[in-house]
């Protein structure tokens, strides 16, 4: 358990002095954009950290990128940061597939989704040529479709995304994605 102000946080377990002796501290501060460019013009967007447990990526709206650090296994500690840049204005939210493969951003005020391969071996980010027109997209979910016998849209909608007010669905190109992923969902906060 932990105190931040007057809030108590944790596993509910050991007591109330216990909590307050305990603190939070600065493990590391990274930037998230390269030297050259201005921090005062740009915020941090979505924080994600791969599925391997190997990359952390951070949306950048203003250097319109997404930054790539490796993780080291033994300290956690993020390094060799690599800025890719989103092909469009102020990356509001990216996805990755199941997989862990493919790599869907929102840019939100270029009106555009971009989807690009990612390396499971270097982090590398290649663009793969798909774009898709949507107005002001702000969150993309992506999920494994199920057989629909099994599970209704509004079932799979409800438990994989946890937000039911969709306005459109784009199908991929199954040969481009592979079998992991067959739809993108873009959801629109209205």
């Amino acid at each position: 358990s932990y105190r931040i102000g007057n809030n108590l946080f944790g596993n509910g377990q050991g007591n109330d002095d216990d909590a307050v002796k305990q603190t939070l501290s600065l493990f590391q501060n990274v930037r998230t954009i390269p030297e050259g460019f201005p921090q005062k013009m740009n915020t941090c967007g979505r924080i994600t950290v791969h599925s391997s447990g190997r990359f952390v990526l951070v949306s950048n709206r203003g250097h319109d990128s997404l930054s790539v650090f490796k993780v080291d296994s033994v300290t956690g500690k993020l390094y060799d940061p690599k800025f890719y840049h989103t092909r469009g204005s102020t990356p509001r939210h990216f996805q990755f597939d199941p997989s862990g493969q493919w790599l869907i951003v929102a840019n939100q005020d270029s009106n555009s989704i971009k989807v690009f391969q990612f390396n499971l071996s270097t982090g590398a980010i290649d663009y793969t040529g798909n774009t898709y027109a949507v107005p002001s997209p702000n969150f993309v979910c992506c999920f494994a479709p199920r057989s629909p016998s099994v599970d209704s849209d509004e079932q799979v909608l409800g438990r994989d995304c946890e937000n039911k007010m969709f306005r459109f669905m784009i199908q991929f190109d199954i040969s481009l994605v592979g079998d992991s992923i067959l739809f993108l969902l873009l959801f629109l906060i209205i």
